[in-house]
């Protein structure tokens, strides 16, 4: 069954939201007795300010990389 769940993140100084529902999730290692996980996730019918804040972020966070 699909389930919607209201999204909230904080990006930098800033917070994204939005509904979402998982698309994806696999288990990617155990660290010090905890799962870590993979997870996408679908972004559904994003504002055009909730987009702005997401590409801000990306771009910020490959800019760093460089």
């Amino acid at each position: 069954p699909e389930s919607i769940v209201e999204l909230e993140l904080d990006l930098n100084d800033h917070t994204f939201e939005c509904s979402a529902r998982v698309v994806y999730a696999a288990e990617v290692d155990l660290v010090e007795e905890e799962l870590r996980y993979r997870v996408g996730i679908e972004f559904l019918e994003p504002s055009q300010d909730q987009i702005q804040i997401l590409e801000n972020f990306i771009r910020n966070e490959l800019e760093r990389e460089e």
